[in-house]
């Protein structure tokens, strides 16, 4: 594992932010990934902590256990002169102990979106320094993976409806957690614990019901192969870009024999621009389709526009899915979708968000 040296600067930073934090623990692990990928959102869990007679991850942790008082998305931290450091703080998984192994996997997002990086590593609990040395590494890129789509909708005194859009066929896990950040701004402490799989059927939309009247919040994870792992990075709500955009719709040019996608924002002031990803019976995982990220119509303009897209690489009689993903000044994606067109037909879905 390649060592990473960190300026007094930044390892002030890092004490600070330690301080701030509003979990308990001690120390905080931390590293670099390849490429240095903007925000990675990762999942971390114990191979020794298994649902009872599975190989599936009881209880897992992630980014948004780091530093709750911030927001969501705090597993990280930017120098501020171009490198982003992950956080960790293992002691919030409830079964660790020192010398524990630990398994994390990483999901970038923005332009690197489906990348994945796994690092397995025996943590150490020493608390003296609170940052602990040991485990500072560079972690290399292993392959590819989808990160569901997820969109939660709470029903009073009936529970929650969890759907998610993925790969036919495919494996997931939905995990919960029903203890608040305990920071006032409605998030989840960033431990959950395993509430059930349900496979992808032949669409690529599900939906799961949990009859529960307590506050809940929710994660979506790609089973791994390895059988106890994970095979994506996991899903998260709504963003705040995601508000923006009222719809993406599908239809089909029997013209041109082309998709033709259209959707609308409501405001292009924090858009950087947008990504469409399509699926086929083919190549189940959404790939991306536009070579060049597509340009807001006016970038900043508090103003929405009318935007659309034409897929001329389809076969007549062919079903295709889509999504879009809108991506934001910071680099944060939001993925709209899915909606499905039949090369032949005119399909529209409404639109579900992450």
């Amino acid at each position: 594992m390649k060592k990473i040296h960190i300026s007094f600067l930044l390892t002030g930073i890092l004490l600070a932010l330690f301080v701030g934090t509003v979990i308990a623990g001690g120390t905080i692990d931390y590293g670099t990934l390849e490429n240095n990928p903007p925000q990675a959102n990762w999942t971390a869990w114990l191979p020794s902590d298994l649902v009872p007679n599975t190989t599936i991850p009881n209880e897992i942790i992630t980014e948004d256990n780091t530093n709750n008082n911030g927001g969501e998305d705090q597993g990280y931290l930017y120098d501020g002169i171009g490198t982003y450091y992950w956080l960790l703080q293992v002691e919030n998984l409830t079964q660790a102990n020192n010398g524990e192994e630990v398994r994390m996997v990483f999901g970038t997002i923005g332009e690197s979106a489906g990348d994945l990086y796994y690092y397995n590593f025996n943590w150490n609990s020493s608390t003296n320094p609170d940052i602990d040395p040991t485990n500072h590494g560079e972690i290399p890129v292993s392959e590819q993976g989808y990160c569901p789509s997820i969109d939660v909708v709470g029903q009073t005194g009936s529970g929650y409806d969890i759907g998610f859009a993925g790969t036919p066929g495919q494996l997931y896990y939905i995990y919960r957690s029903q203890n608040s950040s305990d920071a006032n701004n409605g998030a989840s402490n960033g431990r959950y614990l395993y509430l059930t799989s349900v496979t992808m059927g032949p669409s690529t939309y599900v939906t799961y019901h949990d009859d529960t009247t307590l506050q809940s919040w929710y994660l979506v994870i790609k089973a791994g192969t390895d059988g106890i792992g994970f095979g994506g990075c996991h899903s998260e709500p709504l963003g705040p870009t995601a508000v923006i955009l009222s719809n993406f719709a599908s239809s089909f040019d029997l013209e041109t024999a082309s998709v033709e996608l259209s959707w609308e924002t409501n405001s292009d002031a924090d858009i950087m621009g947008f990504n469409v990803y399509r699926s086929d019976e083919i190549s189940l995982n959404p790939v991306k389709i536009n070579i060049e990220m597509l340009p807001v119509n006016q970038p900043g303009s508090m103003e929405g526009y009318l935007y659309s897209y034409t897929d001329a690489e389809v076969e007549f009689g062919q079903p295709y899915t889509y999504w879009l993903d809108v991506v934001d000044f910071g680099g944060q994606t939001s993925r709209h979708g899915p909606v499905s067109q039949l090369a032949g037909f005119q399909v529209f879905v409404p639109i579900m968000q992450k």
